[in-house]
């Protein structure tokens, strides 16, 4: 491994990203807690459901919770992201070649040789400006070629993973994408099975919200999720701390793959 990586200074940046994160739903929920015990104050002082008071008191707590919600889907696709983004600039540090690096991390780097392979944006440069009619068929064989003709300059590309290809901005963040990030950076898209349930729920939470479909007061039983989906949000978090440092100490970047050479 290089020798300048120092796996408890990452892990530190990746806990340092977690604690302040986790520091401000903790905040908000402070918030929240006081309102549910105003309004269960109020409740029990006046005995009508629908007195002004209540109501008033009834509406702050369920927009707080509607925030937290909201807030911990944010913290969630943000740590995510972040997790995979100090993971791909320190593989990015390495400097390995593709061929030393793992089928993944290479395709990652040379996602844009294959973006032009395979929507072809590049055009046989015979053919530009003579007789001949448009054919794709020509265009792809040439990019074909010139892909086989540069195999063994590709194969010794250093590794660049480029992250803002991959963590680009999404309208939603669902265990699709969670998944889809870590399967394109070399890890198993199974790695966070064990919460995909707990990501669909609360992406499903969110969406709702933030298009208003909530409106209005917030169920008991949604009240009562809270508790579980923070936690299973807050471990999904340490899972991802693990899962990067694994990979990093235990070197899966590196090609487990055999080149065979051949000799004429």
């Amino acid at each position: 491994m290089n020798p300048v990586f120092d796996i408890d200074d990452f892990i530190a940046q990746l806990e340092k990203e977690k604690a302040w994160r986790q520091l401000e739903v903790r905040a908000l929920e402070s918030v929240y807690i006081k309102y549910k015990e105003a309004f269960e104050s109020s409740k029990a002082y006046f005995q009508e459901a629908f007195d002004d008071s209540i109501n008033s008191q009834q509406i702050q707590k369920d927009i707080c919770l509607k925030s937290l919600f909201v807030m911990l889907h944010a913290h969630l696709e943000g740590f995510f992201k972040t997790a995979v983004e100090f993971y791909a600039l320190q593989i990015n540090n390495l400097r390995i070649s593709c061929k030393d690096a793992n089928e993944f991390l290479g395709a990652a780097t040379l996602f844009q040789v294959f973006v032009d392979l395979e929507q072809g944006l590049t055009k046989d440069p015979f053919f530009r400006g003579r007789d001949f009619p448009a054919d794709d068929i020509l265009h792809k064989t040439y990019r074909r070629a010139v892909l086989v003709r540069d195999l063994s300059t590709l194969h010794a590309r250093e590794v660049n993973i480029p992250t803002d290809q991959f963590l680009g901005p999404q309208a939603k963040f669902t265990s699709d994408d969670a998944q889809r990030i870590l399967h394109l950076v070399g890890f198993s898209h199974q790695a966070i099975k064990n919460r995909e349930g707990t990501i669909k729920q609360l992406a499903y939470i969110r969406n709702h919200i933030a298009h208003g479909s909530k409106q209005g007061k917030i169920t008991e039983g949604l009240a009562g999720q809270y508790d579980n989906i923070r936690e299973e949000v807050f471990k999904l978090m340490d899972e991802l701390i693990i899962l990067v440092k694994d990979a990093l100490q235990k070197e899966q970047y590196k090609t487990s793959m055999k080149v065979i050479e051949t000799t004429g």
